[in-house]
């Protein structure tokens, strides 16, 4: 078959003048079911195969439309990616296509007229994905809304990226009520791990994640639990609007930036404090509140350059139409 043939009544296959191999096989009981007992798509030398079956069955009023699809095998190479996307839509390839390699996709679509759920696991040169989401349409706002996993035991993130700074990652991501508000925004309850992710050459450990997602913020806590860096942040901040919003606390311990491979300097020393912020603003001139800190403590291999600071706090505020900042602690304070 040459989908281009069909180019007049889909004009999105003119293009696509391949010769497409198909063999299946489909049985009916009649009105009521129908299923294509196995579907066989490939290309003719193979850079594109598709090994799929599935069935519909039609409802009444008390049992709805229903559907299934297996897909047993799916394996499309880089190259023939990019020809298919240039037969939909030519011009320049993302670079990202090339990057991925032959990719492999098994799993299972199935659902009703409100409900869609699916588990499909990705498999390419670059790493594994699994998905496990469920799809489904509220009754009384008619929105959409997803809940689900993504999972992936390794995935070569600066390669897929063209980014040498990153590495390798894993990680485990669990959505809830994932759906898009009256701006068309998404937000979800988002819940996740990334065991591992490597940063310029070091490989961070167990960030943790637990709150509410919205487009331009978070309301939730992250943490970091690595032998170089313990870090908990918790707290709100919204980055969206005119006017960016923060209300965040963090606590730091045994934070290492040698070892971190973020600088070559202050070897051997951690680092561990409070923080507190609660203020709003994007500029230096057009913020409000306060940034505090509490503890500020660096230990390092020659006790003679050990520091401890007990606070420090900078408040911003506008009286009058007239701007002020103030800075309070143990060694020094002022006003401007």
């Amino acid at each position: 078959v040459h989908p281009s043939d069909i180019g007049m009544f889909v004009p999105a296959l003119s293009n696509f003048n391949e010769n497409i191999n198909i063999n299946s096989s489909f049985y009916s009981n009649g009105e009521k079911r129908h299923v294509m007992d196995r579907l066989y798509v490939y290309s003719d030398n193979r850079d594109v195969f598709l090994d799929f079956n599935g069935g519909f069955t039609q409802g009444n009023d008390s049992v709805k439309n229903s559907f299934y699809a297996e897909i047993n095998e799916l394996v499309i190479n880089g190259n023939a990616v990019k020809r298919i996307i240039k037969y939909f839509k030519p011009g320049k390839i993302p670079e990202v296509i090339s990057r991925l390699g032959t990719a492999n996709l098994r799993g299972r679509i199935s659902g009703s007229e409100n409900e869609i759920y699916n588990s499909l696991s990705i498999a390419t040169s670059i790493g594994n994905v699994k998905t496990n989401f469920t799809m489904y349409r509220e009754t009384d706002s008619n929105k959409n809304s997803f809940s689900g996993s993504v999972v992936s035991d390794r995935i070569k993130l600066g390669r897929l990226l063209a980014n040498n700074m990153l590495g390798e990652t894993s990680f485990n991501v669990n959505f809830k009520g994932l759906t898009y508000n009256n701006r068309n925004l998404p937000e979800s309850y988002v819940k996740g791990n990334i065991k591992y992710i490597d940063i310029k050459g070091y490989r961070y450990h167990n960030i943790m994640m637990d709150g509410k997602y919205e487009s331009g913020g978070f309301d939730g806590n992250i943490s970091l639990d690595d032998n170089n860096a313990r870090i908990r942040v918790d707290g709100s901040f919204k980055t969206a609007g005119n006017t960016p919003v923060f209300n965040l606390t963090a606590k730091v311990d045994s934070f290492r930036p040698d070892n971190l491979k973020l600088t070559d300097k202050y070897v051997n020393t951690a680092y561990s404090l409070r923080l507190g912020a609660d203020f709003a603003g994007r500029t230096i001139d057009g913020i409000k509140g306060k940034i505090s800190s509490d503890s500020l403590r660096a230990e390092s291999a020659d006790e003679e350059y050990d520091y401890f600071l007990p606070s420090l706090s900078l408040v911003a505020e506008t009286e009058d139409n007239i701007k002020s900042i103030r800075i309070k602690s143990d060694f020094i304070n002022g006003e401007v």
